[in-house]
């Protein structure tokens, strides 16, 4: 005989499969089997007191007939359903008195007697041709058990005698136990509710979800909560009590707008009382304090517009749940849909609502179209956007910085709450017959993801189960009910996966997966020396069982992490390490084996999709000598056709392609596409394999686990990688072997022969497929060669970077730093372009001319584009129905443009998405230098705030000190000139490559040897550290006017100054970074001078870090890195933006716009061939500071000898030759 549970531990956690859980802790049933036998034990000592059944009353039988209908008792079930259909109170109390007695001669004799065939109503209870689940009988409860305060008191109004009562484990005051045992019983939200003749409900005072009833039974009836079922006559209600307003939702007073969509703010949710045991700031943020009477007070996310508030008894309407993005949130596609007006009927019967059609929720079938229309995966990433909220164990996501650390499998509750409101506006437009409370929550579904997955299901989580209680475990553990009238809050029991990582909670519905209804704060799963065998054997058990898709990279990823992160607990001794070890050394080695054969299948596959792909290249051959043969026989038609064909050219409308051309672009597509995807895959296969060699290498930990000489010959197999290439080198001559294999012939002794052998096999890699041999020596190495502590400079080394930093200088000074000159000539171009903007009288009076981009941010050169755009006075109205982006009004000032003396004149893209005019302007002859172009390329747009404000960011970061302006001229003249900087050829923009220094001077600090480091480099626990430059978005505003001396600090969390979104009428922008005055500007630049930086030292490790230092597959170039937080990485991103997650490509997030990928304009192998100019940058530097005196460069040896700094410089940034200009090799 087992015991019961105690009260404050929980069973029946679920947490294996996919929505299947297992029960108890150990596979069991989980406390359904406890509750069992102590009904059983419990039963012998109460026969004699309990009450027969026909001595119950009414009200006493639906009480004990209540938990059999709970437990899914299938008899009982469809003894309710013919009450509802019947509505026969009668019958169905005669039948649930006559189910009561079977239950009750089974339990005493052990055999279940067969169900009577007496009528109810006018249908009977069809016989069940299956067992019934065992279901806890009615036994006595002693007072002690009994609840204080109004359960007590309701209980006592019934007249029932306590022993009749089904038994209530202690109260648990904690969010894992919102449903209560007794309240379930007399006043459930999630089961039907038997109406009684006659009865009434009143509201409580105290806002409580149950109150009293006349009767004696106390509860929330349906329509309390959801209003009348369709096709029922509404109860009545008494009105609340005199001086009080009943604001109770479904309450005839009730005049509030159904809550949608909640605003896009800082809090998703307003303030209310918490469940028992989970504190308020817990779950909503302290700036929005509980209101005083939160009954009576209109609650901030019901506030709607006035014009969706309805009229009394008008019915509530689902508006704007069933587009793809709620209010508040960015289109993917395209622009929001406009408001929706909800149609209006006389009566507030839920029977009368207006529903949408049955696919209305389904998104619309896309315009046809040439081009493909990317559809996203998941909706509704962002915090805000989300119309619930999900904690774990008890930790709010106020934003992604929340990490919790767990153990693997270890306990773990999500506990989720969702708006009333919310839920009745999606059965509104699904057509639902809802009952209950549980309806409501069908198909609703929490799943714990990968964070960055990219979509939601069953399918992509690692678990995902319903939020109602799945067959066979204790409904104790998901458990929900209702606060407030208006959020509905529950528990869902997992346990953390086994194997490391980052892991979320979402919220989500399982027939619409698309939008994600709330999102968890992130959960760290890493493993210690207590967890580490078993994790690894877990591992190798996934390894062995991946029968259907041998060439799966999860569980490389997976053994990469563990032997990454793994760490001894603190203050271990290594010999309880070692015990605790071992046996785990040739689990490991097993790993390793088992992802050797992955890598062998990955080449396999990758052999057999060459063979294919070279079938279809004969194919695409083929077809295309058909199109130049059609070709040249059209040439030869229109050359016999003569001058009536070449006269008539002009007019003559393009040809349609031919079949054989579409086909030829169809299959040349194809081929195209899928020999990236075959090279990305081999790519990512050996990426991953050399991130498990990388871990071995560089984590001394596994020094514990692994033998000493299996540690070397696994840094022998990592010097044949090449990060450029991303591919391991074959060692040897031979030919079509995997890397590992000659390695197998070395003896077990590895020499600095063997490591000689391998690194000459990855320079005739990289050179056969770089064109170079990368240098790839750290920038101590070069400054500071040789070994030992107290190392001085190297001479030569100094002397070339003392050149370098000169000639930079000169170079800014002499080509890019703009002249006043230059500067008053383009403040009269923008003045008069002002006065020509109020001559058109087109626009409110106060419209401004604002200068932005290259020529005004501090970064451009004299040559650069003049780049202005419209400043409207702020709550003036320029847009209408006629001309929605204000196009019209735009042509009307280019009408004035070129009657005003402007030259070339374009309004060709008046109807882009930014209105833009472009024009030639006549300089002003006083500014006007000798030689000098007499015109200057100028480009109006109608409203670009964000452009004007990164603008403003990025002056003040040129402002500081001059060390940016000087690598940013260097690094812009070596992409223009390596053909890198050209979007419209898929290369970064100049404004890319400036986010990319900025990150790096604000994300790198002096190393006190003069070089720099990166602000997390080695550090177990990251600290504000003083950067190279200050990072505006996250240093404290109060830190500039400190001491001397004050640490430097940052915020926790940036500040919100959030304005609307000038393009995207759902979308917000933060615009806070911190603008210095004078005198704060005098103070950042006595802290930061710069002049103790060396500006060569500087450019090399600034094209170091993004040729070897930077983890394009894990980060993201941001200035939101820091030294608390660290990088920004890719899968926070995927998580809130929906970025990619992955391969290895650059991703660069924009400083306001954080949802925008500055990089997006990469394709194909345009990032490899990026990283690889600054490979090649960084080891030209390297190889002359190192003392190199010749090299060989694509081919061409090169003197390296006395060159000198602009020399250098020149060399830097050489032109590109004309055959590798656009290749993407």
């Amino acid at each position: 005989m087992s015991s019961s549970p105690s009260p404050g531990r929980r069973s029946g956690r679920g947490g294996r499969g996919r929505g299947r859980g297992r029960g108890g802790r150990r596979g069991g049933r989980g406390r359904s089997n406890n509750r069992r036998s102590d009904s059983n034990r419990n039963s012998s000592n109460s026969q004699d007191e309990a009450l027969s059944m026909p001595e119950m009353k009414d009200e006493e039988v639906l009480i004990s007939f209540m938990p059999y209908l709970k437990g899914d008792n299938t008899e009982a079930t469809v003894i309710h359903e013919l009450y509802q259909k019947k509505n026969d109170q009668k019958s169905f109390v005669s039948a649930a008195r006559d189910f009561l007695a079977r239950e009750e001669e089974r339990r005493k004799t052990g055999v279940t007697p067969q169900p009577s065939s007496k009528p109810v109503g006018n249908n009977s209870v069809p016989a069940l041709n299956r067992s019934l689940p065992q279901i806890p009988s009615v036994q006595p409860i002693t007072t002690q058990n009994s609840m204080s305060g109004p359960w007590s008191q309701v209980r006592g109004q019934t007249g029932i005698p306590q022993k009749s009562v089904m038994p209530m484990g202690p109260i648990v005051n904690d969010m894992a136990s919102l449903e209560q045992n007794m309240a379930s019983l007399l006043a459930d939200d999630d089961d039907p509710i038997v109406s009684m003749p006659n009865r009434q409900l009143n509201p409580t005072n105290d806002g409580s979800v149950f109150g009293r009833a006349a009767n004696g039974m106390a509860g929330n009836t349906i329509t309390s909560i959801l209003g009348p079922p369709p096709g029922s006559r509404p109860m009545n209600h008494p009105g609340p009590p005199p001086g009080q307003q009943n604001f109770g939702f479904g309450s005839q007073n009730d005049q509030r707008p159904l809550p949608i969509t909640p605003p896009r703010n800082n809090s998703a949710f307003p303030p209310r009382p918490a469940a028992p045991g989970l504190p308020l700031s817990s779950i909503f943020p302290a700036s929005n304090p509980p209101p005083s009477n939160p009954i009576n007070s209109h609650l901030p996310f019901l506030q709607q517009p006035k014009q969706q508030l309805l009229p009394p008894g008008r019915p509530i309407h689902a508006d704007g749940w069933n587009q793809k993005n709620p209010p508040g949130m960015l289109e993917t596609n395209s622009r929001p849909p406009p408001d929706q007006t909800p149609e209006k009927t006389g009566t507030n019967d839920a029977s009368t609502m207006q529903t949408p059609p049955p696919n209305a929720n389904a998104n619309p079938d896309p315009p046809k179209s040439t081009k493909k229309e990317y559809q996203p995966r998941r909706l509704w990433t962002q915090l805000d956007d989300q119309p619930g909220k999900i904690l774990a164990n008890d930790v709010p996501n106020h934003f992604m910085g929340n990490v919790l650390d767990l153990r693997p499998r270890q306990e773990l509750k999500a506990q989720w709450m969702l708006p009333l409101g919310f839920l009745r506006n999606r059965a509104t437009e699904k057509d639902m017959e809802v009952t209950s409370l549980r309806d409501l929550l069908k198909g609703l579904a929490v799943g714990l993801f990968r964070r960055g997955c990219t979509e939601n299901g069953s399918q992509a989580s690692i678990v995902s189960k319903e939020v109602l209680t799945p067959v066979g475990e204790s409904r104790s553990d998901y458990p929900f009910q209702l606060i407030q009238n208006d959020m509905v809050v529950g528990t869902v029991p997992f346990y953390s996966p086994r194997t490391p990582g980052h892991v979320v909670f979402r919220l989500y519905w399982q027939d619409e997966p698309l939008h994600t209804l709330a999102t968890g704060p992130t959960l760290n799963v890493r493993v210690r020396e207590n967890d580490f065998e078993a994790t690894i054997r877990f591992i190798l058990s996934n390894f062995k069982g991946k029968k259907v898709n041998p060439t799966s990279l999860s569980s490389l990823n997976s053994l990469a992490l563990v032997l990454e992160h793994f760490s001894l607990t603190p203050h271990m001794s290594p010999h309880s390490a070692q015990q605790k070890l071992d046996g785990s050394g040739r689990a490991v080695w097993g790993c390793i084996c088992e992802a050797r054969k992955v890598v062998d299948a990955c080449a396999s596959e990758y052999q057999k999709t060459i063979v294919k792909l070279e079938k279809m290249e004969e194919g695409v051959e083929e077809i295309k000598a058909i199109v130049e043969a059609e070709q040249e026989e059209k040439d030869k038609a229109h050359e016999q056709k003569g001058g009536d064909a070449h006269a008539g050219e002009a007019d003559k409308e393009p040809e349609e392609p031919s079949e054989n051309e579409l086909e030829f672009k169809e299959k040349l597509r194809a081929l195209m596409s899928g020999r990236a995807s075959c090279e990305r895959k081999w790519r990512d296969s050996q990426l991953a394999f050399s991130s498990i060699l990388r871990a071995i290498v560089t984590n001394p930990m596994l020094g514990m686990v692994l033998r000493r000489e299996l540690i070397t010959k696994m840094k022998l197999e990592y010097e044949l990688w090449c990060p450029l290439c991303e591919e391991f080198a074959v060692p040897g001559e031979t030919e079509g072997q995997m890397w590992y294999e000659p390695l197998r012939d070395m003896p077990n002794t590895v020499t600095a022969e063997h490591f000689r052998l391998c690194n000459e096999a990855r320079s005739k890699m990289q050179q056969r497929i770089l064109g170079f041999d990368p240098n790839p020596s750290t920038m101590e190495q070069v400054l500071y060669p040789g070994r030992g502590r107290n190392r001085p400079m190297d001479p030569g080394a100094v002397n070339v970077f003392n050149q370098l930093s000169s000639a930079m200088g000169k170079l800014y000074q002499d080509v890019y730093q703009t002249a006043d000159r230059i500067l008053r000539q383009r403040e009269m171009i923008r003045s008069q372009t002002e006065r020509f903007v109020e001559l058109s009288k087109c626009f409110p009076p106060g419209t401004s001319v604002a200068v932005f981009g290259s020529s005004a941010n501090g970064f451009g050169s004299p040559k650069s584009d003049l780049d202005m755009c419209l400043q409207i006075p702020d709550g003036a109205q320029i847009t209408s129905e006629e001309d929605p982006t204000g196009s019209i009004m735009m042509a009307k000032l280019a009408e004035v443009l070129e009657q005003n003396g402007m030259l070339e004149v374009d309004t060709a893209r008046l109807t882009a998405r930014i209105s833009v005019i472009k024009f030639n302007c006549p300089k002003p002859p006083e500014t006007l230098a000798e030689g000098e172009e007499p015109l200057m390329e100028c480009d109006l747009s109608m409203r670009n705030p964000l452009a004007v404000l990164n603008t403003s960011l990025l002056r003040t970061y040129a402002e500081i000190n001059p060390v940016p302006r000087v690598l940013a001229a260097v690094i812009k003249r070596w992409a223009k000139a390596r053909d890198i900087n050209n979007p419209a050829r898929h290369t970064l923009s100049s404004y890319g490559y400036i986010l990319m220094l900025l990150h790096f001077l604000t994300f790198h600090e002096r190393s006190g040897n003069g070089l720099v480091l990166s602000l997390t480099n080695g550090k177990s626990n990251p600290s504000p550290s003083l950067p190279l430059l200050p990072n505006l978005q996250w240093m404290d505003a109060s830190w500039p006017e400190q001491p001397p001396g004050t640490p430097y600090k940052e915020y926790s969390e940036v500040p919100k100054r959030k304005i609307k979104h000038p393009l995207e009428e759902r979308a917000s922008v933060n615009t806070f970074f911190y603008r210095p005055n004078s005198a704060m500007l005098n103070n950042l630049r006595r802290i930061f001078p710069g002049q103790d930086l060396s500006l060569g030292i500087l450019l090399a490790s600034f094209f170091r870090y993004y040729a070897f230092e930077f983890d394009y597959k894990r980060h993201v170039v941001s200035l939101h890195s820091n030294g608390i937080h660290g990088v920004v990485e890719r899968e926070v991103k995927a998580e809130l933006d929906g970025w990619r997650n992955y391969s290895a490509a650059l991703t660069i997030e924009d400083p306001f716009e954080t949802f925008y990928d500055v990089a997006h304009v990469l394709r194909g192998g345009y990032y490899h061939r990026i990283r690889r100019e600054f490979a090649v940058a960084y080891s030209k530097i390297a190889d002359i500071a190192a003392g190199k005196t010749t090299g060989t460069w694509n081919g061409k040896a090169v003197d390296l000898a006395q060159m000198s700094g602009m020399e250098l410089i020149d060399w830097i940034c050489e032109p590109l030759p004309d055959k590798e200009e656009g290749s993407t090799d």
